[in-house]
């Protein structure tokens, strides 16, 4: 079952990132910039490869140091926790296009796209590399057992599953508000 997960894990990252490539390639095609592409592919697929190598190997690599079961439960829960900020993420991201070509279509969108993606992403990559950083100096070197390695894992899934139902709603909103732009007509394709 936990190779199963993992999988799962990387098809869903695979799937939201395929969806941000293209929807990232439409809006800046419709603002003129669509050329660009190919180094965020590769870039993104590198990471992907990455990504899988580590979900996969990580632990192997690492099981001559975490021998103690909170650091071993550490790892996993760090790892599933780093897929569900990288999940948010990309929920995220997605978000920031929807509304930028729903305004794009409304005929109010700016001719630059700003540095919403860039600080989404590096906020909240800082709130897991802090919120697991006391977590780990707790569990290694405070001796935090099992048990509470599990309830503050579970109170960052938590926290991570909030922000993407309301990352989602938002792209549903925007979502169904360019679905009526286009239906009606209004919508300004350039």
């Amino acid at each position: 079952m936990y190779v199963l997960a993992k999988i799962m894990a990387l098809f869903w990252v695979f799937a939201e990132g395929a969806i941000l490539l293209c929807l990232r390639w439409g809006y800046l095609r419709w603002m003129g910039k669509g050329a660009g592409q190919r180094p965020w592919i590769l870039l993104s697929a590198g990471g992907f490869v990455l990504l899988g190598l580590w979900t996969f190997w990580g632990e192997v690599l690492l099981a001559c140091i975490l021998t103690d079961a909170p650091s071993v439960k550490l790892y996993r829960w760090s790892l599933w926790n780093f897929f569900c900020t990288l999940w948010v993420v990309l929920e995220g991201c997605i978000m920031i296009y929807v509304v930028r070509v729903y305004r794009v279509l409304k005929g109010a969108a700016r001719r630059e796209g700003g540095p919403g993606t860039a600080l989404l992403t590096a906020g909240l990559f800082l709130l897991f590399l802090l919120y697991y950083w006391g977590l780990g100096e707790t569990a290694l070197h405070r001796g935090m057992d099992v048990v509470g390695v599990y309830n503050a894992s579970v109170f960052y899934l938590r926290i991570c599953g909030l922000l993407w139902i309301g990352f989602e709603w938002v792209v549903a909103v925007y979502g169904w508000k360019t679905y009526a732009l286009l239906k009606s007509g209004e919508g300004k394709i350039a």
